[in-house]
């Protein structure tokens, strides 16, 4: 189970269920008060079964901007070590979200890589509420089969985390492939948790992911598939547009959770940052039970 639908699953269990009832002194009591009843029950469902049980929800953390604009699966590009080229590069990003009407997400990434014909990257990223956090440590190395194609392999420690519940963590293998073709089209393969990890017997995410990706002037069209045993697999297709080189817009649409998704970026220079780059980007996500989600994310490139 994806962590979309899980979430999903709550929502539509918490239209029909009552009212939670907490006596005054009950820790929760001020937030179900401040929170619609079908907000809170998501909540509440989602953070006691995540903690204790239901980690099959866990995957890569909630998406960027760009992503979420695009209504990707994953990020674009797919593989973990760029293979572009051969120099060292740095990138660090925070994102905020208001899922499904549930405000207080954040998250934050950093990822360091040397590419080359053997490629080596290290990425720190935590995302989550003041109730609930993910944090991940993970160690990649890459294989440049040949120029633009690319074999990698990475090892996550996940580390869960709610209020009143004990950190638990788990370590993670992923590995991934891609391929460019007439510099135009690039695809890749990743596919997460090949181990079959768990966390308190309940199995992290383990599922495939497809992409592809082609360039048509200043249009990128970006599509993408998820396959997980046991359940209809998911796809999405997704248009990104420079209309400047300042100016980037977005569109997305996607099953698994059915969502309408548009998005806008503005990059700018950052040299006096010491970065290459300055990305703004922020996007909206529609469900047609669920609402609206937002996003937006703060990036520096090198």
């Amino acid at each position: 189970m994806t962590r979309r639908e899980l979430w999903a699953s709550c929502a539509s269990a918490a239209a029909v269920l009552p009212p939670p009832a907490f006596s005054a002194a009950h820790p929760l009591a001020a937030l179900s008060a401040a929170l619609s009843t079908a907000h809170a029950m998501t909540l509440l469902a989602v953070v006691l079964a995540m903690a204790e049980a239901a980690c099959g929800a866990f995957e890569d953390p909630w998406p960027d901007a760009r992503t979420a604009g695009l209504a990707a699966l994953g990020r674009p590009g797919g593989t973990w070590i760029a293979a572009a080229d051969d120099s060292v590069r740095w990138s660090a990003e925070l994102s905020a979200w208001e899922l499904f009407g549930l405000p207080e997400v954040r998250g934050w990434r950093a990822l360091l890589s040397r590419a080359g014909r053997v490629g080596i990257a290290v990425e720190l990223s935590a995302f989550g509420s003041p109730v609930y956090q993910e944090r991940v440590l993970g160690l990649g190395v890459s294989r440049r089969v040949e120029r633009g194609s690319l074999v990698d392999l990475r090892v996550r420690a996940l580390g869960l985390s709610a209020r009143g519940v004990e950190d638990e963590w788990s370590a993670v293998v992923d590995a991934g492939v891609s391929a460019t073709l007439l510099e135009r089209l690039s695809a890749h393969c990743r596919f997460l948790n090949v181990g079959g990890a768990s966390i308190r017997g309940s199995p992290v995410a383990s599922h495939c992911v497809l992409g592809a990706s082609m360039a048509i002037d200043r249009l990128v069209l970006v599509t993408s598939a998820l396959l997980e045993t046991g359940f209809e697999p998911g796809a999405t297709l997704g248009v990104e547009f420079d209309v400047t080189r300042v100016l980037t817009l977005r569109a997305g649409t996607g099953t698994r959770p059915g969502l309408f998704a548009a998005g806008i970026g503005v990059s700018v220079p950052a040299r006096p940052l010491g970065a290459r780059k300055l990305v703004v980007d922020a996007a909206c996500q529609w469900h047609p039970e669920l609402g609206v989600s937002s996003f937006a994310t703060i990036s520096l490139f090198q």
